[in-house]
């Protein structure tokens, strides 16, 4: 069984790889691509002022964009790198990571237990 699906992933393998040889490289401008950016972020501003709200829109992208900070310093302090998929990912995960690893270190039994809570079934 071992060698006839250790063929199977080869030849999953190789047609992955002729796919992506197939594939054609997407050309971009990428003076029109950071026009269209500067474009969008000035409309949004710009809507932001017309509607009255410009000091809370900026308020609110800078509050924002803080805790990302926070979050992604974090997590790269506690785990290393980083791991933005998601906002705050990489703090999360650095954080529960961080108290599974002390869970083991402490000699607890984290088989019945979730990373964070000493008494709740994992899922």
């Amino acid at each position: 069984h071992l060698v006839e699906l250790h063929a199977r992933e080869v030849a999953v393998l190789v047609e992955v790889r002729e796919k992506l040889v197939e594939m054609d490289e997407f050309k971009v401008s990428f003076s029109k691509v950071h026009a269209h950016i500067l474009m969008h972020n000035l409309l949004w501003i710009a809507t932001a002022y017309v509607a009255g709200i410009l000091p809370l829109v900026l308020r609110s992208v800078s509050m924002i964009f803080a805790i990302l900070l926070v979050s992604s310093v974090t997590g790269k302090f506690l785990y290393g790198s980083t791991m933005e998929a998601i906002p705050f990912e990489t703090g999360i995960k650095a954080l529960m990571m961080y108290m599974y690893q002390r869970k083991l270190k402490k000699g607890k039994d984290v088989s019945r237990t979730n990373t964070c809570g000493d008494s709740q079934q994992a899922y």
